[in-house]
């Protein structure tokens, strides 16, 4: 069955070759500019949507015996995590963004119910989109700043509520010269940019819907499977 995310990429890929170059060089344009001081982001082995979730023996049998009683959607994911289907596609087909994988994919690591990825990046990464780790502990872990500098930071920003002032974390690390302006933009962009769900506009948003809802009935029907 063609999922939403293979229909829409056949759209792309079925496009006149000089369209392709001129996305291709646009795009290239874009992300480079965007994200040009952080390398480990536009790798393809460290990023998170090239990452292909794999179930463990434990989560094979949660998902044939559901004892947990986890929520749906995360049934759905650990559906989709069959060791063939990425991040993107499994996101795409479910109409779900990037930061709503991320969250299933630690919650179900740290209950040992998926593989971990090798790259310490890339779960690093996903961590802090679903909220468990705070820039300054994120920043740490992919060594843009130290551990001296976190606890600096944040005395300074205790100091500062001590006389009255709010100021959050990451603008005080740029403040203490321990991280550029353009590194915390960068990688608080990455952060607002993965909560986006993707969709395509006009008649073919439509079409994109109906797939993904089809896509996702199938899914609940698997899951009835199971519970037989």
């Amino acid at each position: 069955m063609a999922t939403a995310y293979t229909k829409f990429y056949t759209m792309i890929k079925n496009m006149p070759i000089w369209v392709k170059q001129v996305l291709y060089y646009s795009l290239q344009k874009d992300i480079e500019e965007n994200i040009q001081q952080n390398i480990q982001l536009i790798n393809k082995e460290d990023l998170l949507q090239f990452y292909i979730p794999e179930r463990t023996f434990r989560g094979d049998k949660e998902l044939k015996d559901q004892y947990y009683k986890l929520q749906e959607n995360q049934y759905i994911f650990l559906e989709c995590c069959d060791g063939e289907t990425d991040m993107a596609t499994i996101a795409i087909n479910n109409n779900w963004s990037l930061t709503d994988v991320a969250k299933f994919l630690v919650e179900l690591i740290n209950i040992e119910f998926l593989e971990r990825p090798g790259s310490d990046l890339m779960y690093n990464l996903a961590s802090f989109l679903c909220g468990n780790l705070r820039l300054g502990e994120y920043c740490k872990r992919i060594d843009k700043i130290g551990i001296d500098a976190i606890a600096e930071a944040l005395n300074h920003q205790t100091k500062l509520k001590k006389m009255g002032q709010e100021k959050g974390i990451a603008d005080i690390l740029v403040d203490m010269n321990f991280l550029s302006a353009k590194e915390r933009d960068e990688i608080l962009m990455v952060k607002e940019d993965s909560a986006r769900v993707f969709r395509v506009s006009g008649e073919a948003d439509a079409k994109m819907l109906a797939a993904l809802k089809a896509q996702n009935a199938a899914l609940k029907e698997q899951l009835k499977k199971y519970k037989r």
